[in-house]
């Protein structure tokens, strides 16, 4: 029986991350962390993550012998596990905005975030490309300045302001 009840406030956020939650993103980061392990994740994607094994497997992949992992049905050890692979992630350049905290995987709190941090570890190590969905890609909202005639662009997925120059936005990883 499940004690994870959800009233109020609490229930009303829990209902606005499972809203959010893309599947595509989800099937896209299986098929990245599968491709590199050579492990395939049957099930639930958050509960085949949560002891941290495979994270520290894809950190391995990635850069051999940074990620340290045991295989335990202990929380402590998995909560560990997953550290290991965070610490990876910072290591690699993975923005802190972009990484989720152990709770948000190993408690389900907000497996939106999981999966952003595993997309922003993708785009590192893959060469800054951008995640390609079943959606059909956004194009970039630009707004000119008749007074300067300098061009501003913002990202049309999200909204943020882009750094001058730049291809991806820095927050959500979409082309500009």
């Amino acid at each position: 029986m499940s004690t994870d009840y959800h009233f109020g406030l609490d229930a009303d956020l829990a209902n606005k991350r499972a809203a959010l939650y893309d599947k595509d993103l989800e099937n896209d980061s299986r098929a990245w962390i599968e491709s590199l392990t050579g492990e395939k994740i049957n099930g639930d994607f958050m509960a085949a993550l949560k002891s941290g094994v495979i994270l520290c497997k894809l950190g391995n992949k990635i850069a051999p012998g940074s990620c340290k992992s045991s295989p335990s049905a202990a929380p402590f050890i998995q909560m560990e596990n997953i550290n290991s692979f965070l610490n990876l992630c910072k290591k690699q350049g993975v923005a802190t905005t972009d990484l989720f905290m152990t709770v948000d995987l190993f408690e389900a709190k907000n497996p939106n975030q999981v999966i952003q941090g595993l997309q922003a570890l993708k785009r590192i190590t893959t060469g800054g490309k951008p995640t390609t969905t079943a959606k059909s890609a956004p194009t970039p909202a630009t707004i000119f300045d008749t007074t300067s005639k300098n061009t501003t662009s913002f990202c049309s997925q999200c909204g943020t302001k882009a750094v001058s120059g730049a291809r991806f936005c820095g927050s959500c990883g979409t082309a500009i």
